[in-house]
């Protein structure tokens, strides 16, 4: 499934090697031999990736970490900021939509009975107000 370019990994001992010290220090198990033959072609690919950039002499040095048995499009999905939702708001309620076609607009608004915003708190003696202030500014942004 996944091709090793063995530029680096010549020797299959030392290979196997560099496997072993691998899984050893980053703790790595796998649920199946299956798995880990998978995760060892993966190992591989990245390697030789990394000798490959550092032989281009750059200002930076890559090296071996505990992701080197991922793919870059796992190490993407699990790494690269929060999922999308399947909806733009998630669970937030929808407040509508408006087209505006030159109209009055209304004095005020009372967002908290549209669902935009909870309740007032009070805070007490906690000295958190900046808290309260912040999570205020957030619900009604």
């Amino acid at each position: 499934m996944y091709k090793a370019t063995l530029c680096a990994f010549a020797n299959v001992a030392l290979a196997q090697d560099k496997w072993q010290q691998f899984k050893h220090e980053y703790g790595k198990t796998y649920s199946s031999l299956v798995e880990e033959q998978q995760r060892y072609e993966i190992f591989k690919v990245n390697v030789d990736f990394i000798h490959m950039m550092n032989g281009r002499q750059q200002s930076y040095e890559l090296g071996v970490t505990e992701f080197a048995d991922l793919t870059a499009d796992e190490f993407g999905r699990t790494h690269f900021g929060i999922q999308q939702p399947e909806q733009p708001w998630g669970s937030l309620p929808h407040l509508g939509t408006h087209a505006y076609l030159g109209e009055a607009l209304a004095d005020s608004v009372d967002w908290r009975t549209k669902g935009a915003v909870t309740p007032v708190k009070n805070q007490g003696q906690c000295g958190s107000c900046w808290s309260f202030s912040t999570t205020g500014s957030l619900e009604g942004a």
